[in-house]
């Protein structure tokens, strides 16, 4: 009966040292649980702010492609009233030009009169003078 009373000391004590582990393992198993759904929280987060930040990313790409799309309309139209005003200067250089071989070739008298009204009409213009 010693000898049964000593296996059942020892089975007792194999059984508290199996409920502690088992314990153990369900403090684990709880802290686990509680790591996963912290985890599993911060992942739906970082999910979220990951998708907000596409949507805004491709936004700003169409964003982008309009402003690229008008700079280059605005280009053309630059260069294009670039090309006209080139072409004005050189026809009033051109114009210019045949004034002044007009004036060379008539009367030196008629040249110098009609240099000064012109200077004068000039003037008043630059001055306001509203004669």
């Amino acid at each position: 009966m010693v000898k049964l009373y000593a296996l059942m000391n020892t089975r007792k004590g194999d059984v508290d040292t199996v409920n502690q582990q088992l314990n153990l393992a369900r403090e684990d198993s709880a802290r686990y649980s509680r790591l996963y759904k912290e985890l599993e929280a911060e992942y739906k987060l970082l999910q979220s702010q990951h998708e907000q930040l596409k949507k805004e990313v491709q936004n700003l790409q169409r964003s982008r492609d309009i402003y690229k799309a008008q700079l280059e309309e605005n280009s053309h139209d630059i260069t294009k009233k670039n090309k006209e005003l080139i072409e004005k200067i050189q026809e009033v250089d051109a114009l210019k030009a045949r004034y002044q071989e007009a004036l060379n070739n008539v009367n030196p008298i008629t040249t110098s009169t009609t240099s000064k009204v012109i200077t004068r009409v000039s003037l008043n213009k630059d001055f306001g003078d509203s004669r």
